[in-house]
């Protein structure tokens, strides 16, 4: 089944080809709005943005689970923090959703300036990936509360530059705002209530 509509895609594409050649620019511009690289090369760019995420994710997970249930457990947490298990949902359903963000920003990357709302995207999650490093790894609560006001800024940032081109993105990127934010104060209130 899959091969049979291989073939008729390749098929497709040459005759667009052939039509290129022989009938000049109006169905040389059809070809190239039809490409049969198109489909592919999206699927492709939404699983590399997806590994890319989701692997930061993974190693962020590794290095809790290495401190989670000691040296975590035993810090002083304020009330108001999530039970343990919440994270792990919250983070595989953000992590989608900043996936999702970042095929949207290179899909739309002609109309946007994606350069910068790139650097601000990608800047945010190298310290997302670089706070789970400090906080649990190097068990640094302060070195992470820095960080996640880094991430925090680079988030808020990317919205507000977003609204101006694509609202869709600014709104994608609220909930991730708006647990960063939380997260943030969690962070900050376990450096006031375990000081060294």
């Amino acid at each position: 089944m899959r091969s049979n509509w291989f073939w008729r895609t390749k098929l497709t594409c040459l005759k667009l080809a052939s039509a290129k050649n022989r009938f000049g620019p109006i169905f040389g511009r059809l070809s190239k709005s039809l490409s049969c690289s198109v489909f592919p090369k999206k699927a492709a760019i939404f699983i590399f943005f997806v590994l890319v995420v989701y692997g930061i994710g993974a190693l962020g997970s590794y290095m809790t689970d290495l401190t989670v249930m000691n040296w975590y457990q035993s810090l002083n947490r304020p009330d108001w923090t999530p039970p343990d298990w919440l994270f792990g949902p919250v983070w595989m359903l953000l992590y989608f959703v900043i996936a999702l963000v970042g095929f949207l920003l290179w899909k739309n990357r002609r109309a946007i300036d994606s350069n910068a709302l790139f650097g601000l995207y990608w800047a945010g999650l190298i310290f997302n990936g670089l706070w789970t490093f400090l906080f649990f790894a190097l068990k640094q609560p302060l070195a992470a509360a820095i960080d996640i006001l880094f991430i925090w800024l680079f988030v808020l940032l990317f919205m507000c530059k977003a609204w101006r081109y694509k609202k869709v993105l600014t709104w994608l990127f609220l909930p991730y705002f708006l647990w960063i934010t939380y997260a943030a104060a969690i962070n900050w209130a376990i450096v006031y209530l375990n000081p060294k």
